[in-house]
């Protein structure tokens, strides 16, 4: 009995050894993506990234598009609706955009954040334009307050990705 269990009990010990190399090498290479979601940043080779910061509100980013300035600065829903993006309260969020084919008949993307709570105001201020060459920041009268919104041109977008305007309720 004493002759099976010795080499069992080695092989046993090879075991573990080999088992426990083989989990410190893969801690020591993880990879970059767990099942079902992406760790790496998500940035396209084209289009823009809008960042919204909202101190205790709820809110909607809306974004349009316009074949020209005047044409967007008409009224807050002038243009194309592309589309409402909706949130709560953040310290920070990211919106990457991403331009399609379509776009190219339209010279500006229109956007702007308002409350999703007060719809007949509660307009976000811009504390930054990005960095999308060309980029107009303006006011648009809705009710009794303007609306501040950003028209970026739509032609750099296809070109490469930015960081274009930062939102914010503060």
């Amino acid at each position: 009995m004493r002759g099976i269990s010795a080499p069992l009990l080695l092989i046993l010990i090879a075991g573990l050894i080999v088992g426990s190399f083989f989990v410190y090498k893969i801690s020591k290479n993880p990879q970059n993506n767990v099942y079902g979601v992406n760790t790496q940043a998500d940035n396209s080779e084209m289009g823009l990234q809008i960042s919204v910061v909202s101190g205790n509100t709820s809110w909607e980013m809306l974004k349009y598009l316009c074949v020209s300035e005047s044409d967007c600065l008409e009224s807050l829903d002038a243009g194309r609706r592309l589309s409402k993006l909706s949130g709560s309260p953040t310290e920070l969020r990211d919106v990457s955009v991403v331009p399609e084919d379509f776009w190219k008949e339209f010279k500006f993307l229109k956007v702007y954040v308002r409350s999703s709570l007060n719809l007949m105001g509660g307009g976000f201020d811009v504390l930054s334009q990005g960095e999308v060459p060309g980029t107009l920041i303006k006011k648009i009268p809705f009710g009794s307050e303007n609306v501040s919104v950003v028209l970026i041109p739509v032609e750099p977008l296809f070109n490469s990705y930015h960081k274009s305007a930062t939102f914010s309720d503060r």
